[in-house]
């Protein structure tokens, strides 16, 4: 059965440099919503997460139509982008693995502070971060693995997700 890993977490916690370890050795396709910054730049707005979330869900869904393993990387907090995800995955027969990273606030605030010289769209300020946490709640995914990034290399985390996927 092939799988769709789902990996989350707010600005920060590591998913970029995390799924660039594991697309480099699972050889799997990586989505990652910072792919669309070309159509976030041409309708001028990059807070579309409807928008997001149906790109998203066609290309996951091509990539099924392939059988084909893929990683998903969202910083969503919303858990409709979860579900939304996991219904696919049910249909095409995958096994859907949901993970979600974090971190704490003051390792978050360093982190998206060194990435400035990165894409327009992500999160570079503390300010920005503040507004990000601060506009709506994260909301937990029901059994969804949670690794805190905090003392962990990123190396580290890529394994531990590794160590979840099915046999």
């Amino acid at each position: 059965m092939p799988t769709c890993l789902y990996l989350r977490g707010v600005p920060g916690t590591g998913k970029r440099t995390v799924s660039d370890i594991l697309e480099r050795d699972l050889k799997w396709p990586v989505l990652w919503c910072h792919h669309f910054d070309a159509t976030y730049k041409a309708i001028g707005e990059h807070r579309c997460p409807v928008l997001t979330d149906e790109l998203m869900r066609v290309v996951a869904e091509h990539l099924m139509d392939d059988g084909r393993d893929f990683l998903a990387v969202r910083p969503s907090r919303s858990i409709d982008s979860i579900w939304s995800m996991e219904y696919l995955a049910d249909q095409y027969l995958y096994t859907f693995l949901p993970v979600r990273l974090t971190a704490p606030y003051a390792t978050l605030c360093t982190r998206v502070t060194r990435r400035w010289h990165e894409s327009e769209f992500r999160i570079t300020t503390k300010e920005a971060l503040d507004e990000y946490l601060n506009a709506r709640p994260e909301t937990e995914f029901p059994g969804e693995h949670v690794i805190d990034t905090e003392r962990l290399t990123p190396e580290q985390v890529a394994g531990r997700i590794k160590e979840l996927l099915p046999k």
